[in-house]
């Protein structure tokens, strides 16, 4: 509805805001007097305007320069973008649209508009798929920079000017939690575009200046312990301002399980206003210059971004690669590592794979919209065009701990884990915290208690309470005696678990104790052994 979006919009202006992004449906053809009345009354001396409308940017251009002219005052220079690009339809969708043209004389139709109009940018490289899909920093750098040269190749052949070309390039990037990292990342990918034109021989220094938009990261965004996501949110966002982009959107924290609401939206607005209002981080140009830690990390980027972009051009170039499978293979690989890595706990997410909100259940609406979302990721969108190769899939560090802990919220009651505290003191209580967090990561309800005399007494308590699951926590030294104690007094549907790795494990592995859960174990692959024997899937 262009009324309500020229709404909002206007709203978002007069609340601080000071760039409008319009997103319009997939292959839609907006009208010029959709354009206008979503223009209404918006300054364009004031606001940037970008334009995304995917699969069919290059349709829309023709729509907009009506539309400008016949706005007339302030619009003859608009500032802001159109958002074509080919090569990131190509890696959302898998197919590679050529009915309205080729892929050369269509990126020759957006520069053309950008000539017309040299403050709308019009050739975007989107380097947020990359990261969105499981790549890692340096994979980020090589494959968007990559993707940004492809254009370069097809419009210079053609007999375009190399620094209108390199000028009407705009660059999306997501940014992720590794404060750090994500500064050095933004400082490096300058570096290498800048090495990059100068190879191509562009004279202009102030045309290899690259334009960045970053977005706040969907990869590590969580469902469970969403409030999380308003400190990722603003870690992320200080981490590419104080890298010197030029435009941000931070997300509202509710984005991966439901449509933002006012709240989501006026705590994501208001985090960019606090950074740009009252810690002033758009006054100080390279405030991260002269860190010896982040010059030292930029460096190795650089080196490593710099090899991993040489390979991809010495295997054709991005469009050859990427149709070949080799980009998706490449990031697939790492992603998966990095899913092991949150599995086994070597990385954290925090309010998910470590200390969980205990009292937390989803519902059941948020439930089906998440896996609705993920289904929707997982197939390409309807097209007339056959697919050319195999898509990047957009996926959340979390999203597997979330699918194991929907399936125990969809219970009508959560099974209960006990904590049979028993023998040294100092042993018991840490080992009976470590395993609450451990096995609320399912969802299941978790009994912390102070100690017990007895194994009898703590399964007597237990039973009263119903536990499907007796933790025996104790010290190493301990659990020789009490394991072999306890086995013979359990009864049948009930789950023996000992918190820790002792020495004694192979002996009570043979009195019949299946499940040793330590910092050593796999955190999911344990979890989903539980709702096993539990039935739960």
């Amino acid at each position: 509805d262009v009324a309500k979006a020229n709404a909002l919009a206007i709203d978002f202006l007069h609340r601080g805001a000071n760039a409008i992004g319009f997103v319009f449906p997939v292959h839609s053809e907006p009208t010029v007097a959709d354009v206008k009345a979503l223009l209404k009354d918006i300054d364009p001396s004031t606001a940037e305007v970008v334009f995304i409308n995917p699969g069919r940017a290059d349709l829309l251009l023709p729509t907009l320069e009506k539309a400008f002219k016949e706005l007339g005052s302030g619009w003859e220079k608009p500032r802001g973008a159109v958002e074509f690009s080919q090569l990131a339809w190509l890696c959302r969708t898998g197919r590679l649209c050529q009915r309205h043209g080729t892929p050369v004389a269509r990126a020759q139709k957006a520069l053309a508009f950008y000539k017309q109009f040299p403050t709308m940018q019009t050739l975007m490289v989107d380097g947020r798929l990359f990261h969105n899909a499981g790549a890692n920093v340096v994979q980020e750098l090589a494959y968007t920079l990559s993707e940004a040269v492809q254009y370069l190749d097809w419009l210079v052949e053609a007999g375009e000017d190399l620094g209108t070309v390199a000028t009407a390039i705009r660059f999306n990037f997501a940014v992720g939690t590794t404060y750090f990292m994500e500064m050095a990342k933004f400082r490096a990918v300058k570096y290498l575009w800048a090495k990059i034109l100068d190879a191509y021989g562009l004279q202009d220094k102030a045309k290899m200046e690259m334009q960045i938009h970053a977005e706040t990261s969907r990869f590590y965004e969580t469902v469970y312990d969403p409030y999380i996501n308003l400190l990722r949110h603003a870690t992320e966002g200080m981490s590419a301002i104080l890298a010197g982009i030029h435009s941000m959107t931070i997300n509202p924290f509710d984005t991966a399980f439901e449509a933002p609401a006012e709240f989501s939206w006026r705590i994501a607005r208001n985090a960019q206003l606090l950074m740009r209002e009252e810690s002033h981080f758009e006054k100080v140009i390279d405030p991260a210059g002269g860190s010896y830690y982040i010059e030292t990390i930029t460096h190795e980027l650089i080196a490593h971004a710099w090899e991993h972009f040489c390979q991809v051009q010495k295997d054709g170039g991005f469009l050859q690669a990427f149709q070949e499978g080799k980009l998706q293979k490449s990031i697939q690989e790492l992603a998966a590592t990095r899913m092991k890595r949150y599995a086994t706990r070597r990385d954290t997410l925090l309010g998910t794979n470590q200390f969980p909100n205990f009292i937390e259940k989803a519902k059941p609406e948020v439930m089906a919209a998440v896996e609705q979302r993920e289904k929707a990721c997982q197939s390409s969108c309807a097209h007339a065009e056959t697919p050319i190769c195999e898509p990047l899939r957009p996926i959340r560090g979390a999203q597997q701990f979330e699918h194991l802990r929907f399936a125990t919220d969809k219970l009508e009651e959560q099974p209960l884990a006990f904590m049979l505290a028993i023998g040294n003191l100092a042993m018991r209580r840490a080992r009976a915290q470590f395993s609450c967090n451990f096995l609320a990561c399912a969802g299941f309800k978790v009994v912390d208690n102070i100690g017990f005399d007895s194994i009898e007494q703590g399964l007597t308590e237990a039973r009263k309470q119903h536990a499907k699951i007796i933790v025996l926590c104790s010290s190493d030294d301990e659990y020789a005696e009490l394991g072999k104690a306890t086995v013979p007094l359990m009864q049948p549907g009930e789950i023996l678990v000992v918190a820790g790795a002792p020495e004694c494990q192979p002996e009570l592995e043979k009195e019949g104790i299946k499940y040793f859960i330590s910092v050593k174990s796999n955190l999911l692959d344990t979890l989903k052994e539980f709702q096993k024997d539990l039935g739960i899937c």
